[in-house]
């Protein structure tokens, strides 16, 4: 069966195809379940964050109290993602924000555990979560450079470290040679 449309039509289906982005809300992000669980995943609640981030900066500017401190976690969090060499290995930021989060979902709903039917759902639109994010902000921001500047110094020092026994194999080649030696006998 064959389908025919007049010239004309075709352009004004072509239309209600496409979607106008103009008029669309921004979609809203929903916190992730695992508050509780140790091995929650730290990638869910970093994007819940940053959704929440757009959120704020969008309604209130960026200069809003806060917004500024909110994003520079972020990209510390980057930069020490940057500085890890072993990827098995958790990013210290990772485990800041997800405190906060699920800090604020404490508050929100008193720790109480949901009853059977009854969600306890928080998304990035949340006013009361701005207001709280804006309001450790300053503090965020400071533990995250604190964060930051000790995985620096740890980073710094094993290079050290690694770089003062290079310069000493010399001395370690000559022990191991004096302890063959020693035991050259027994073997």
């Amino acid at each position: 069966m064959k389908l025919f449309l007049k010239r004309s039509l075709i352009p004004a289906l072509l239309l209600l195809a496409v979607p106008s982005f103009s008029q669309e809300k921004p979609a809203l992000a929903t916190m992730p379940e695992g508050c509780g669980n140790p091995f929650a995943e730290a990638e869910m609640f970093v994007s819940f964050y940053e959704s929440t981030l757009k959120e704020i900066a969008a309604l209130q500017g960026a200069k809003s109290r806060g917004v500024v401190e909110l994003y520079s976690v972020l990209l510390i969090r980057g930069r020490l993602r940057e500085m890890m060499t072993n990827p098995s290995e958790q990013n210290p930021v990772d485990a800041l924000l997800l405190t906060q989060i699920c800090q604020f979902h404490k508050i929100k709903f008193g720790g109480e555990e949901a009853r059977v039917g009854q969600k306890r759902v928080i998304v990035s639109s949340d006013t009361e979560l701005h207001k709280h994010l804006q309001l450790v902000a300053p503090r965020m921001y400071g533990d995250s450079l604190d964060l930051l500047r000790r995985y620096q110094l740890r980073k710094g020092t094993r290079l050290k470290y690694r770089k003062f026994i290079q310069s000493r194999a010399s001395e370690i080649e000559r022990a191991k040679k004096l302890a063959r030696s020693r035991v050259k006998d027994l073997f």
